[in-house]
């Protein structure tokens, strides 16, 4: 079992009709990326990188539990419905291994279990200010 204390980052990336549709990752060197909202019709496709407080990447770690870490391995939902979404959790460990959870389900499926689906809610409730923050400003449509 891989002890969340060697997890040194993570990432999620959701792909929606084979579009990105959500990336985003932290370190614990403060490294961040992001890229969408995770929406079915995502149109934020700039993949945005910085650095930002280590303290956000210890936030959402702490998060990390046996029972998240136990849907790591690959899953497909074989009757899916709606557009098909491919989900990857990946951890990356101090040794330079990388362990990932990967789930196929359809935008109207049930999706991942709960555990996954917290974990990815906390990786971009705790990316979105600097998201935010950070995105380009689109200038308003005159209509």
């Amino acid at each position: 079992m891989i002890d969340p204390n060697n997890i040194t980052g993570f990432s999620v990336d959701l792909k929606i009709d084979g579009a990105p549709s959500l990336f985003a990752s932290l370190a614990a060197d403060g490294s961040i990326n992001r890229l969408g909202t995770g929406a079915v019709n995502n149109t934020e496709i700039e993949l945005l990188k910085g650095i930002t407080d280590p303290n956000l990447f210890e936030s959402v770690r702490s998060q990390i539990t046996d029972d998240l870490l136990r849907w790591v391995g690959r899953r497909a939902d074989h009757k899916l419905r709606g557009k098909a979404c491919e989900l990857l959790v990946a951890f990356m460990l101090a040794n330079g291994e990388e362990r990932s959870i990967q789930f196929k389900y359809g935008s109207a499926s049930i999706g991942p279990p709960t555990e996954v689906s917290r974990f990815v809610t906390a990786v971009v409730e705790a990316t979105n200010p600097w998201y935010e923050n950070f995105k380009p400003r689109a200038p308003k449509q005159k209509h």
